[in-house]
Formats: C-alpha cells, structure tokens, sequence
C-alpha cells in the first residue's frame, strides 16, 4: 500500500503550513518553551499549542518522507516473516523515526533541562536498538540486556527518575525502576500488532500524563510528554487503519521507553509534592493509564507460557486479537481500546477536586477491572489444553 496524489499535496501542504508554524512556535515561545515557570493559565495554554503545533506538523513532513526511504531501502515488514503477521502487502518501517523526529524538536528546544538531553539521547539509543531489530532482528536477550542498561544509565544519572520506593537502598531502587521502565517500554512494543494502536494509545496515555503533569506542577514533564504525544498524532495520519506505515519495533520501544521514565518521574514528583498526608491517590496516579499496556503485555506473556511458546515470540492473543475473535471488526477493536483506555485514564484528571476516598476509588477502579478480567481469563485459559504455539 503505496502513497497516493493525496499524499503528495498533503505533504506539499503540510510543509508550507509547517514554515509559518514552526517560525512563529520557535519564535515567539523558544523561552516560555525552556522555562519552567507560568504565569498564568493563558501561558499553559499557549506553550501547549506550541508544542503540540511544532511536534506535530514536524511528524507530518517527516512520515512520507521516512516511508519512502524505507521503501528504497527494503525497509519492509512482509507477511511472510512471520507467521502472526496479518497485513497482506509489505508496508515499510520507519514511524519510530518520523516520531522520533518530531519529539526530538520539542527536546531541542527543552537542551537547557538535564532530564531533557539524557531523555533524548537515552531514546535515540533505543531507537536505534529498534531499527536494527527491525532490519535484522537482534537477538531477544542481548535487546533485553541493553534496555535493561539504558534504564539503569537514566536512574543513576537523574536524580528525580527513580521510583520512590527502597530510597534507603539505592541499588535496589535503581534496580526496580529499570524492570519498571523495561516492562513498560516492551509494553508498547507489544502493543503495535495492530493499525494503529500502539500510536494512538501512546497519544491517550501522554496527554492524560501531560494533563495530570500539569496539575502537579511538573512543567518540564508536560513538554515532554505533549511533544510526544502530538509526534504520535501527527504519525497517526497515516498509521490508522489502514495503515501506510507502520512503527515498527523503533518506534515502539522508543515510545514506550519514554513513556517508562516520564511515568517514575511523575511517580517521583509526586511522592516529593506538599501533599498533606503521607499517601494520597495522586502518589499512585500516574500508574492509572498504563494499566491498559501493561494489562496486555502481561496477560499476553502468561498465554504464551501457558502454551509452551516463547515470550518474545509474536502470535495473535493480545488484547485486541481477543476482541477481533469476540466478533469485532479490526478498527472496532483498535477503537474499543482507545476508548476503554481513555475512560480508565482520564478520571486522574478529577483528583485534584475530589476528597480522599473518592480519590482511591478513581484510582483503584481500573486495575481493579484488569485483576478481575485477568481471573476470568485465566480461569478460561486453564480450561484449555496447552498446546505448543509459535505463531
């Protein structure tokens, strides 16, 4: 699925656009941009349509332009390397790269933050990492063992990105954050079996991130997390079903590893705001929108293992393969997750005005959900007989 005239004039339209956006964001907001303070709502408002602008035209230029180079490159994701593959043509590679474009925009002019500069560069290591599995498949744990390393390197090296348990124990806690931010980055990963889920949900959970980031006073985390969001929009153009590229394990694992730090450094500011008691819903909030991602990597892991079949290795049991076999079109599944995400994730956003136990249910009632949905399913999935699946 090749792109047609229409795509031409929208990249022809969209950089013209791009030329007066981009000149009056960078302009006009480059110091709001790199500071860290507002002065008021109005001042919110604006830097985020700054950043959403420039992030998101940024991915719109930058989307064609990657798939065609793909193309000449045979960067392509066939139906034959794989037997869980579902597509029937080859479409090329390199969203991760596009998205990767428009984010790293908004990092640059963010240079002045530490947390900034040692984000970009940690998820242009494993953009890399992807585009190599990608075009030649690395092996399983050498990706693992190099994730691993990445989320170690971005604990140690930032203060405010450790998860706030264990202090006392400083190489523990490192430890855990980087499984967290591992378990999270493969979480996305897994998430793009399908047109464009893994670019959508991204979108929901980021914006419900920036948002909530916002409401905390964690600016810089907001920039971020809008930067990549618009990116993942902007992509979305052309990855939504059907799909004309796809993100490829790039731009998976690049988006769920940022996604993976600005979650602890959202968990981190949290625990370190004036919150009046020692434990308020909005410590364990920012938790709430990756139940979806992390409901699907685990439950599509204990399937495998169930089977006999490897981890790493792709099938067809994820969350939205589950909902296609319930009868649901492709697009209606994509779309049932979009909305059951963010029908669990934006009730975060309400925190601030509720009392405490309102505040617990809000934030207990989505993994409450998952855990029973996950019982009903093991209870389904013991009652079959184990088989051995690879596909």
């Amino acid at each position: 699925m090749g792109y047609d005239e229409s795509d031409g004039f929208l990249f022809r339209f969209s950089t013209a656009v791009s030329q007066v956006i981009y000149g009056l964001s960078y302009w006009c907001f480059r110091d709001y941009i790199a500071a860290d303070l507002f002065c008021c709502q109005l001042d919110i408002l604006l830097i985020g349509i700054a950043i959403f602008a420039t992030s998101f035209v940024t991915t719109l230029i930058a989307t064609p332009i990657v798939g065609r180079l793909a193309r000449k490159l045979d960067l392509l994701d066939r139906p034959s390397d794989a037997p869980h593959k579902s597509h029937l043509e080859a479409i090329p590679y390199g969203g991760g790269p596009a998205v990767f474009c428009g984010f790293a925009v908004v990092g640059t002019l963010l240079s002045t933050s530490d947390f900034a500069n040692s984000l970009l560069a940690a998820s242009a290591a494993i953009l890399i990492l992807g585009l190599y599995d990608d075009w030649r498949n690395s092996p399983p744990l050498v990706r693992f063992l190099i994730q691993i390393g990445l989320s170690c390197w971005i604990a140690t090296s930032l203060p405010t990105c450790k998860l706030p348990f264990v202090e006392s124990m400083p190489a523990l806690q490192v430890g855990i954050t980087a499984i967290f931010i591992t378990a999270v980055t493969n979480a996305f990963n897994f998430l793009d079996n399908m047109d464009g889920l893994a670019a959508g949900l991204g979108s929901i959970v980021l914006f419900v991130l920036a948002l909530f980031a916002v409401e905390m006073q964690l600016y810089m985390l907001a920039k971020l997390g809008i930067g990549l969001a618009a990116a993942l929009t902007g992509f979305l153009v052309f990855n939504f079903p059907p799909a004309k590229i796809f993100l490829g394990d790039a731009g998976g694992l690049m988006v769920g590893f940022v996604v993976g730090v600005i979650s602890v450094a959202m968990l981190h500011g949290a625990a370190a705001a004036p919150i009046e008691t020692d434990l308020k819903p909005q410590h364990l909030a920012p938790l709430v929108p990756l139940v979806v991602p992390l409901y699907d990597l685990v439950s599509d892991i204990v399937i495998r293992l169930h089977r006999r079949a490897y981890p790493w290795v792709g099938d067809h049991n994820h969350i939205s393969h589950r909902l296609v076999r319930q009868g649901m079109s492709r697009r209606g599944a994509v779309l049932a997750i979009y909305l059951i995400s963010f029908l669990t994730s934006a009730p975060i956003l309400l925190l601030g005005f509720l009392p405490p136990v309102s505040g617990w249910i809000l934030v207990l009632f989505a993994p409450a959900i998952a855990l029973g949905i996950a019982v009903l399913e093991i209870s389904r999935t013991n009652s079959e007989k184990p088989e051995s699946h690879h596909g």
